[in-house]
């Protein structure tokens, strides 16, 4: 416990004489002086000042298109694994409820809304892997679908019954999608330079 107590003291002495006295400054959380320099992550996000100027800082991103079409794919990730569970719990079956459909028509018009994200929009980094990695998943979900689905397609929709297979990966790329988003959201909060 001594060892934790002179560790925050330390770590406290080197914040103050980086940042001055008050530790809770509002400047930016990577700034070119700070790049080297490695602070505890409770002091980076759990001083009131800091968390003030974080919530601010996000805030003032989305008025950035590309902040919010990532922070949407979050929405739609979360929806892709919804859509995944309902079908499941239905038995392989697509649910007849409304809520289900508008669920459907938003995940399946993300693919466009992504190629046109792409095309429009300045993403800087890595940022661009988020709807290249939702227009991969559409593609390869049809290439899947078709491919365990077979030749014997019922002629009505609703009974197409989907395999087990299919929705295990619609839900593993919700996992993933949504860790991605929020990577790429947390991203201008991370001092990494090599992305």
């Amino acid at each position: 416990m001594k060892v934790l107590y002179l560790w925050v003291r330390t770590t406290f002495k080197s914040v103050n004489k980086l940042y001055g006295t008050d530790v809770g400054c509002a400047k930016p959380l990577v700034s070119p002086h700070q790049s080297g320099y490695n602070l505890p992550f409770i002091l980076l996000f759990c001083s009131p000042r800091m968390i003030t100027y974080n919530i601010l800082h996000f805030l003032n991103s989305l008025s950035d298109f590309t902040i919010l079409y990532v922070l949407a794919s979050l929405v739609i990730a979360v929806l892709t694994w919804i859509e995944s569970t309902l079908i499941a719990k239905n038995n392989g079956k697509l649910p007849s409820s409304a809520f289900f459909a508008v669920i459907s028509i938003l995940t399946s018009s993300w693919f466009i809304i992504s190629a046109l994200a792409l095309y429009f929009l300045d993403f800087d980094g890595v940022m661009i892997s988020v709807p290249v990695a939702y227009g991969v998943y559409s593609v390869m979900g049809w290439f899947k679908g078709v491919r365990l689905m077979g030749d014997d397609l019922p002629d009505d929709p609703k009974d197409i019954v989907l395999p087990t297979k299919y929705l295990t990966y619609t839900q593993s790329f919700a996992l993933v999608f949504a860790g991605l988003c929020m990577a790429m959201l947390a991203h201008p909060y991370m001092d990494l330079s090599f992305l």
